[in-house]
């Protein structure tokens, strides 16, 4: 594993996580509230930290190595060698929430999709720009 590809890594599951909780705690927590409160007892009112650090560091790394199949050097290739994918992956999961919650709607998903590709893209545009500037 080379410096930059680990760098990139790193720098995406940080941007993941904070981008992530700003987005999601702070900016869209009110939006979300109405929604989680349906979902009663089948939903863990406050998520455990591990499975989401888990989470973001698998998705950093698969985001890693597709960025450097794809040479991206900079911010913008970045973004517009993985928004494809990343859009591809972010339905992929919502169609699935509606296989098991039923409370699922089209607002939420699409607002869902939306947000993630917010927060993935700063993430990728970083990595890209990581992988280009560290030899």
């Amino acid at each position: 594993m080379s410096k930059k590809m680990l760098l990139a890594w790193i720098v995406g599951f940080v941007t993941f996580f904070l981008v992530g909780w700003v987005v999601y705690d702070v900016i869209l927590k009110s939006f979300y509230a109405n929604f989680m409160a349906q979902l009663g007892d089948c939903i863990i009112k406050e998520p455990p930290i591990l499975p989401i650090i888990i989470a973001h560091i698998c998705f950093s790394l698969i985001l890693t190595l597709w960025l450097i199949k794809n040479d991206a050097k900079t911010f913008f290739e970045g973004i517009s060698k993985s928004v494809f994918v990343v859009v591809l992956i972010l339905v992929w999961y919502e169609a699935w929430m509606f296989t098991f919650l039923p409370q699922m709607n089209l607002t939420i998903a699409i607002v869902d999709v939306l947000s993630n590709t917010f927060i993935t893209l700063v993430g990728t545009g970083l990595m890209g720009l990581i992988l280009g500037k560290i030899n």
